[in-house]
């Protein structure tokens, strides 16, 4: 048997031969598709998925074509819609409010930053109570006539209100800062009628004239009362609070803050009468007249001293809504 030429290098050859071919075998496998990634390629060289690039580069040039995906893999990967910041995600819903107490609501939301809140509550009716205390009109020949104490029962509207106020989230979550103005409506109506009294001696001295039954007598005269007024200011409201997307269409908010009533107006309708028997004194016709002009001022006071606990005071804001954003 003839020895080939340079029986040392044959081994050598088929040492190389055996490295060459070992790394396609493991990659292949018998489907052609081994441990180390699809198609036989490591997992560094998949390219990100979804036919996204990567921002690596490669470290002797900073061409990035070669680890562009295929065109097919940018094809076929999920299309994302992202909404721009000037369209606004709207929402709807109801809130229970103070002071609004029941309010419907809408929200804008311009991104993740901006958001504008706008509101409406409609009117709510509260039934309250005037007092007017008993005064003494006239005293003639030692018998006097006076008013009694008597009540004006009325309705007092609180609304309608409506505004806006403007939402900055500074973290970019479900924490807001807002600040804004609303108008606010307030209206009282009330009427009364109530029969004049007619006393003399003692009774008429006391601090409450012609209180005394025994010396009282209810007369045909009767004075008669209504008052219509009207309140209407501009809030400034400004509070912190929170807006929690719930699912992909639902929220859910809780705030807090301050509202104070600037630029209050008034706008009083008041009238008073005194209905007397045909043929009365003259003299008592006038003081009746002057009774009327006293008791139409002090009316008018104490219709807008029922009013000044909420038209100008500061209010606290605390409320929670929830609604579906579309």
């Amino acid at each position: 048997m003839t020895m080939p030429p340079f029986p040392w290098l044959w081994p050598m050859i088929l040492m190389a031969a055996l490295s060459f071919a070992t790394p396609f075998a493991r990659a292949e496998g018998p489907s052609g598709e081994g441990r180390t990634g699809k198609g036989g390629l490591p997992p560094s060289w998949l390219g990100a998925p979804d036919g996204l690039t990567t921002d690596r580069v490669h470290p002797s040039t900073d061409d990035r074509s070669h680890q562009t995906a295929p065109r097919e893999a940018l094809e076929s990967g999920p299309k994302l819609r992202q909404r721009p910041w000037y369209v606004p995600r709207v929402s709807l819903g109801l809130s229970t409010n103070l002071p609004e107490l029941f309010t419907i609501e809408s929200h804008l939301n311009f991104g993740r930053y901006v958001g504008l809140h706008l509101f409406y509550s409609p009117p709510i009716p509260v039934t309250v109570r005037v007092e007017m205390p008993s005064d003494l009109i006239v005293v003639k020949s030692n018998v006097g006539l006076a008013n009694p104490a008597f009540n004006i029962n009325g309705q007092l509207t609180y609304g309608e209100q409506y505004g806006a106020e403007a939402m900055v989230f500074p973290l970019g979550g479900s924490f807001f800062i807002m600040g804004g103005a609303s108008h606010r409506r307030i209206r009282l109506v009330a009427d009364a009628q109530t029969p004049l009294l007619i006393c003399s001696g003692s009774a008429i001295l006391t601090a409450d004239p012609c209180s005394d039954s025994k010396a009282t007598i209810t007369s045909q005269i009767q004075l008669k009362a209504h008052a219509d007024v009207i309140t209407e200011a501009t809030l400034l409201r400004s509070g912190i609070g929170w807006f929690w997307h719930i699912g992909s269409f639902g929220y859910f908010t809780f705030n807090l803050g301050a509202a104070k009533p600037m630029g209050v107006k008034h706008n009083a309708s008041l009238a008073a009468a005194v209905v007397t028997p045909a043929g009365s004194d003259a003299e008592l016709n006038a003081a009746l007249e002057q009774m009327r002009s006293k008791k139409l001022s002090d009316l008018r006071q104490q219709t807008l001293d029922a009013t000044k606990p909420v038209d100008r005071q500061v209010l606290p804001i605390l409320g929670i809504g929830a609604g579906v954003r579309f």
